[in-house]
């Protein structure tokens, strides 16, 4: 039926019918406009020619490859199998070859066009532009790359192209990247504006301002003279150099890439990035350059460290200092070395002290550990002079004895950076490299370092990785054999850390309180007993007068004085921490020799920050708690407890910007950062749902709002409060104590804490599970 069809149907279709060979089907192209679905290619044609100046600048015959991709029809000549009615490539590419070898030009620019012209008169139609993308390559124009390209496509215009462009360059985020520059791959495609060329006699013209040696050079020096933390920055930088040399404005947009060839090891030829960026894009560039000036090969961690320039005397200077120490009083040599540095006259103040941290000791292991910490300064001393400082605090103030490298000492003090306006000051002396040449291998200097750093003062003015960053790194490649500590001068010590809880044990000398307490010293002997006998029982807090809501009076001065004194002597203070657990200034004051921890739940009471910050300035080596209680009294927050209508689904926020207003009120009268503990106020003043979002999201939100000092630690005091009757109101304060022991499962997995309890036992039973769920 088929067959039948096709032999009687053939007189219907024109004489323009086509006919596909061994096969009976036919088809009409009658009424089609021809389309040019056909090309002929000339891949790579190389000629020698001259097209301006080589590698060598000298104007001579250099080599040159050509492509071509010739839009067409050969319907005819497929069909007759027949060369007349198609190009002959091989003609094609003999007269190109002449045609360029027979003449020379003075760039790339004008041997296009030429080129273009050329093809037009000789393979063209009559009237009509021809349909070509043409390559014109030059393989010896430049020193630093082997493929310097002039596209010309007669739909999209003109495009520079250059490939195999190679840069030796400081790039990456992983210290291993900082130690030595890495090779760079570029391709860079500029395309321009399709009028940039209106006449040939402009051709020269828009050459001298837009001279491609020049570019590329440009791109180079850029680039090797830089540091990039990331490919994306030097892409973009590098499109910002593309148009800054375009003094023609001539460039549409530019089309950057890079490829990283050893960033991935089992990548043949590497991994990267690209961008396209178009004039109006482009913005000026800032970047920091490595001059050829001296830098230390001592350190593993190889920075180029030039020397800066230092501004004239009497300026002044914010300087970063790192502080160790391993013998003697270790509290004592901080304390000494800081007093000494706040008597020097130029400097006029110290700015922030971190946090101390206990460290294993590197390089030489067979030591004691560590107590580490930063601080900030302002000082009018160039460094050298700073450094002589230093020294003399060490071996003169100190009497450090150095016998060799990395050994034990009373007191090291290291310049980390140094600042002015702003800027880093760099450093590169015979004594003195600034920054400090191993700090980015120390996580004893980074960690106390991140907490005192201003964020503009965050990146390290070398490597140009922010120091938390390399922190991280640390921290993930090694492990951080960092704790904190609150040293306190008795020679003891608070450990802070992750998986560890730290217990306050309540010991009240009242008749009043809500849950325990007595004022008959045999019962206050024999709970000390037991918690002599008990793990985390060392710590204990000791309250002479009650703050329960419902107590109609508060006993006086006198009388919560004279209850202390009853028992106080009887602490035995080489065994236990001495926690006191009063708002009174003069109460606190009286027994502040004898005690370890100041408990105040009354910082803003009756007026007492000024004295209260002058003692703890005066007895470093006292801890504080710092309680959020709202009102200025205990009357006011009495007040507050019974007409609070409801809860803010906003305390947790509320509560750590209070308390951190009131922490740097502390730092900034000269109280240590070390000598504080948090602690939300869970209870008072406070609704149920308010105590347990605090306790939930307190220590998230202080560490979202603080720029400087994160993770500081935090008191919980939640045993037995009224808030934990969550479904029966019945219950005994002591009752409480298995509600209490679910909320701790919360707390313990938070990083430094300590909680207040009423019941050791319950308290270690329930840590000690959850230390078998780890």
């Amino acid at each position: 039926m088929l067959k039948h069809f096709l032999n009687n149907s053939v007189h219907k279709f024109s004489e323009k019918t086509r006919f596909f060979s061994n096969t009976n089907l036919y088809y009409s192209t009658k009424n089609l406009v021809p389309v040019l679905h056909d090309a002929i290619y000339v891949e790579k044609l190389n000629i020698n020619t001259v097209v301006g100046k080589n590698l060598w600048n000298i104007k001579t015959k250099q080599r040159m490859q050509v492509s071509l991709q010739y839009s067409t029809d050969f319907t005819k000549s497929s069909d007759q199998d027949d060369l007349s009615n198609t190009l002959n490539y091989a003609v094609l590419s003999k007269g190109i070859m002449v045609h360029l070898e027979n003449n020379s030009y003075d760039n790339i620019f004008q041997l296009n066009k030429n080129l273009v012209k050329y093809l037009e008169n000789n393979y063209g139609s009559s009237g009509k532009k021809i349909d070509i993308t043409l390559d014109t390559t030059l393989l010896e124009s430049h020193i630093r790359t082997n493929s310097v390209t002039l596209r010309y496509d007669t739909k999209k215009g003109t495009t520079i192209v250059i490939k195999n462009l190679r840069v030796l360059t400081y790039i990456g985020v992983f210290t291993f990247e900082r130690l030595q520059k890495q090779y760079m791959d570029l391709e860079l495609h500029i395309s321009l504006k399709k009028d940039f060329e209106k006449e040939d006699n402009e051709l020269n013209s828009v050459y001298d301002k837009f001279d491609i040696h020049k570019l590329v050079y440009s791109v180079v020096n850029f680039l090797e003279s830089s540091n990039f933390k990331t490919v994306e920055t030097l892409v973009n930088d590098t499109s910002n150099v593309i148009m800054a040399e375009d003094k023609a404005g001539i460039i549409s947009k530019t089309k950057v890439k890079v490829i990283k060839p050893q960033a991935i090891l089992q990548c043949e030829t590497g991994v990267g990035v690209s961008c396209i960026r178009t004039p109006e894009n482009f913005t000026l560039i800032k970047k920091t350059i490595n001059k050829n000036e001296p830098v230390t090969q001592e350190s593993d961690f190889n920075l180029p460290i030039p020397a800066t320039k230092l501004p004239p005397k009497g300026g002044k200077f914010k300087v970063y200092l790192s502080l160790g120490t391993n013998q003697g009083d270790k509290l004592a040599n901080i304390q000494t070395a800081i007093n000494f540095l706040q008597k020097i006259p130029e400097i006029s103040k110290i700015l922030k002290v971190s946090s101390i941290y206990k460290s294993m000791p590197m390089y030489f292991t067979d030591q004691s550990q560590f107590y580490n910490l930063a601080l900030s300064l302002e000082t009018t001393l160039q460094p050298i002079e700073l450094l002589k400082k230093l020294k003399e605090i060490e071996y003169d103030v100190l009497h450090r004895v150095k016998l060799f490298d990395n050994g034990p000492r009373p007191i090291d003090l290291d310049i980390i950076y140094y600042m002015h306006n702003g800027k880093h000051i760099l450093v590169n002396d015979p004594t003195l490299i600034v920054p400090h040449k191993l700090m980015l291998e120390r996580g004893f200097v980074l960690l106390p370092l991140t907490e005192i750093l201003d964020i503009d003062d965050s990146v390290h003015p070398v490597s140009f990785e922010p120091v938390q960053n390399q922190l991280e790194q640390i921290r993930k490649e090694n492990g951080l054999d960092l704790e904190r500590v609150t040293p306190l001068d008795i020679g003891k010590e608070i450990e802070w850390h992750k998986g560890k809880t730290n217990i306050m044990n309540i010991v009240n000398v009242t008749s009043d309180s809500f849950s325990d307490g007595s004022v008959d010293p045999s019962e206050f002997i024999s709970k000390l007993e037991t918690l002599k006998k008990t793990v985390g029982g060392n710590i204990v807090d000791i309250g002479g007068c009650s703050t329960n809501p419902k107590s109609i009076e508060q006993i006086s001065e006198k009388e919560e004085i004279e209850r202390i004194n009853s028992i106080i002597n009887l602490v035995d203070r080489e065994h236990f921490i001495v926690s006191l657990d009063s708002y009174r200034i003069n109460v606190i004051e009286n027994f502040i020799e004898k005690i370890d921890i100041i408990n105040d739940i009354g910082f803003d009471f009756y007026g007492k920050v000024d004295r209260l910050s002058e003692l703890l300035v005066k007895y470093p080596g006292k801890c504080y708690i710092l309680n959020h209680v709202p009102g200025n009294s205990i009357h006011e927050l009495k007040k507050i407890e019974t007409s609070k209508a409801k809860a803010d689904p906003k305390i947790s926020e509320i509560v750590a910007n209070d308390l951190l207003k009131k922490f740097n009120y502390l730092l900034s009268k000269g109280v240590n950062a070390s000598q504080i503990i948090l602690d939300p106020g869970i209870g008072f003043g406070k609704k149920t749902k308010e105590n347990f979002g605090l306790i939930k999201n307190f220590k998230k939100n202080w560490n979202e709002i603080s720029n400087e000092y994160k993770d500081i630690p935090v008191l919980f005091g939640y045993s037995r409060k009224r808030f934990l009757n969550i479904g029966d109101e019945s219950l005994t304060p002591v009752e409480r104590d298995f509600e209490g022991c679910i909320l701790l499962t919360e707390i313990a997995r938070q990083s430094n804490v300590m909680v207040r309890t009423h019941n050791i036992d319950l308290t270690n039973r329930t840590l000690a599970i959850l230390k078998k769920l780890e």
